[in-house]
């Protein structure tokens, strides 16, 4: 799973004090990985782009997963 994260981190800079850790970037990235509304690397419900909304703070899963 690390590897996937490296990709899904590639051109996904976010400021240090916005960045989440990234043991919490990899439970994110496994829960949109397994999640039914994945589309690539977007969200269908939220449409956002996943690489970066799982490095955010204050982002959240728009159905609760995380």
């Amino acid at each position: 799973m690390l590897d996937q994260v490296n990709s899904w981190d590639a051109g996904t800079e976010v400021p240090a004090d916005l960045d989440v850790a990234k043991t919490l970037r990899i439970q994110r990235q496994a829960i949109c990985e397994s999640c039914e509304h994945i589309k690539g690397y977007v969200c269908a419900e939220c449409h956002c782009f996943l690489p970066f909304k799982i490095r955010i703070k204050s982002a959240a899963c728009p159905i609760n997963k995380w």
